[in-house]
């Protein structure tokens, strides 16, 4: 167990401090997709879910948060370039990975399974070879806000989101450090499901990681009027991955112990 020896509870230990001093835009509360500007439009991309039109209830829509899904596609698909592009320049600064796709993983070796970005970036045959996240289906946003948000679409923070790899826990640290100091993020809520010492944590069993929504917030998403939009970033040790990713168990046991339990992530 990778967070059994003293060296990784060290680690763990510094990694948590590092968390510690990530302020969120909004400690302690909730984090909701707003609105833009009534005085702007929005973004002139089309929606992935144009077949599907849902509405939050009638009550939230004074609120300033986002009650179209199909409003919150749009504004994903066009911010989805733009985080990639984001995760990219961290993972080349902090020894980051991207999971390979399923052609480069038919060995399931472990050594094929992920890439390593500072090797991709200049080898095309490389980058092809990558699975990115791609944006969450509808289906499954439908799903999720009603077995967890009441139907408050507003609170689906994961439409677009990407997943960094590590092999040591100080790259993780490494990583966060990067994003933090990026004048163009502004990190809305931070996760840490790496401290062994937290009792949600230990719920969850052995899926851990660091998840943060975070907004992007710059002249070009400022032209597009998707700066207000939160997306999701999970920083994961490669050796937790690989359990999961083999089994494919892991992540689904999460995923209902979160819905019974109301969480949110």
């Amino acid at each position: 167990d990778i967070l059994g020896n003293d060296q990784a509870y060290y680690a763990l230990q510094e990694l948590k401090e590092v968390v510690g001093k990530i302020t969120p835009k909004v400690p302690d509360a909730g984090v909701h997709q707003m609105q833009v500007s009534s005085k702007t439009s929005a973004p002139a991309v089309q929606s992935h879910s144009t077949s599907i039109s849902f509405y939050s209830t009638r009550e939230l829509k004074d609120s300033g948060r986002i009650t179209s899904l199909d409003q919150l596609y749009a504004q994903a698909s066009a911010l989805h370039p733009i985080l990639r592009s984001k995760v990219q320049c961290w993972a080349d600064i902090s020894h980051g990975s991207f999971l390979a796709n399923n052609r480069n993983r038919e060995e399931e070796s472990d050594d094929n399974m992920f890439i390593r970005w500072h090797q991709a970036r200049g080898d095309t045959k490389l980058r092809d070879a990558i699975e990115w996240a791609q944006i969450k289906s509808p289906q499954r946003a439908i799903e999720k806000a009603f077995q967890t948000y009441c139907g408050d679409v507003s609170r689906l923070l994961d439409i677009t989101r990407q997943t960094i790899y590590f092999q040591e826990i100080e790259h993780i640290s490494t990583c966060l450090g990067s994003i933090w100091h990026d004048e163009e993020i502004m990190v809305e809520r931070i996760k840490n499901r790496m401290d062994p010492e937290d009792s949600v944590t230990r719920m969850y069993g052995s899926y851990r990681d660091i998840m943060l929504n975070i907004r992007i917030v710059n002249d070009k998403t400022k032209d597009l009027k998707i700066d207000k939009h939160v997306c999701e970033v999970r920083l994961v040790l490669q050796c937790f991955a690989e359990v999961f990713i083999k089994e494919n168990t892991t992540h689904a046991h999460y995923v209902a112990l979160r819905n019974e339990m109301g969480h949110d992530g």
